[in-house]
């Protein structure tokens, strides 16, 4: 149960960061990757609240996330 919520959470962010432009490139368990011009201003900002915003059916799942920006994929 708790994968299929995780799964559909990350399915969820991912078609929110889609509709706003943001090329997610790819999709690690529970991380996305997304692709963003360096233009934007704190992209990681606004990545991380769109990925913290849950479905009306999620809104009392307590989750949490960080990121980071940087030039390529690393695994932390």
């Amino acid at each position: 149960v708790i994968q299929g919520l995780g799964g559909s959470l990350i399915r969820h962010a991912a078609i929110q960061l889609e509709s706003q432009g943001i090329d997610v490139v790819l999709r690690v368990h529970h991380e996305l990757v997304g692709e963003v011009s360096i233009e934007i201003a704190d992209p990681l900002i606004n990545f991380k609240r769109t990925m913290l915003s849950l479905p009306d059916w999620a809104k009392d799942i307590p989750v949490n996330g960080e990121g980071w920006v940087g030039m390529c994929y690393k695994k932390g």
